[in-house]
């Protein structure tokens, strides 16, 4: 359970006391169990505790009751048992609470992605209940999607100015609203990957500028559009996704490549899923 870290860390959210960057993988004191990033913090789960704590950079998201940024672990009021972070927001999951699904976000909210309602105040400091029996919890840059606990139906929130919500407008949502029945969802910075429920196929909706869709253009959604194929897991990063082709261990990229992060051997952009020269199986 022991926790590295490396990168960026102007605002310390590598959690090694000092905002100093790092090119190798640096231990951390502790025992963990569960991390996730947001565009300047860190958020993880202690080993065999229920106890959350934060690092980085703070505008509500690390849920501390300040706007004070941090760089070593600090630790959040309450017991936890998940959490998942945005672009500078974070939801998390009360620990003992499976049966009900209770979650409870913090951060920024001027795009309403703390699914909480209403656009005033525009942050919150501390983690707010959220309404709703949630399974599962996924963030994107400045919108959240949620499934209904028991069903494969996802609900979005928060800014849509892109089709991000896949709701076939580009109006923003400030309470979860039923986006389709999908087995799995992804999302980048502004854009939405899901595989139907069911079946191995991909939809995609939202920003793709970079390709990102993979639809072989580099027009905006809003609304979830099939793409050929048949796919088994999906990840996003920026602006670029990555999907594992289903029954094999063939992975494939698409969207921006300015800094080779597709690992094709070049940094050239793609708009169609491009296999990935890996060797080996993943």
């Amino acid at each position: 359970n022991k926790l590295f870290a490396t990168g960026y860390n102007l605002f310390g959210q590598l959690g090694l006391g000092d905002n100093t960057n790092r090119n190798i993988l640096t231990e951390l004191t502790g025992n963990w169990s569960q991390v996730a990033c947001g565009r300047h913090f860190t958020m993880a789960l202690s080993a065999g505790t229920n106890r959350l704590f934060g690092t980085g950079s703070n505008g509500g998201q690390l849920g501390l009751g300040d706007t004070v940024d941090r760089n070593v672990f600090t630790s959040v009021t309450g017991n936890w048992s998940q959490v998942e972070c945005g672009n500078q927001h974070t939801f998390a999951l009360s620990a003992g609470s499976i049966g009900d699904n209770r979650w409870y976000s913090t951060g920024q909210d001027g795009g309403n992605q703390l699914g909480v309602g209403g656009s005033i105040p525009n942050l919150r400091e501390t983690f707010t209940p959220v309404t709703g029996n949630w399974s599962q919890v996924v963030c994107g840059g400045t919108h959240t999607m949620a499934l209904s606990a028991g069903t494969n139906k996802w609900f979005g929130t928060g800014r849509n100015t892109e089709g991000q919500l896949g709701l076939g407008n580009n109006n923003q949502r400030n309470t979860f609203t039923l986006v389709g029945d999908y087995s799995q969802i992804a999302c980048g910075e502004s854009h939405t990957i899901a595989i139907s429920a069911g079946t191995n196929k991909l939809f995609a909706t939202g920003y793709n500028l970079f390709g990102q869709l993979g639809l072989g253009d580099n027009t905006n959604r809003n609304i979830f559009t099939e793409l050929t194929g048949n796919w088994s897991q999906i990840a996003c990063g920026f602006n670029y996704t990555f999907a594992l082709s289903a029954g094999t261990n063939k992975w494939f990229g698409t969207g921006n490549n300015g800094f080779g992060q597709l690992g094709l051997g070049d940094t050239t952009n793609r708009n169609t899923f491009t296999e990935l020269p890996l060797s080996g199986n993943w």
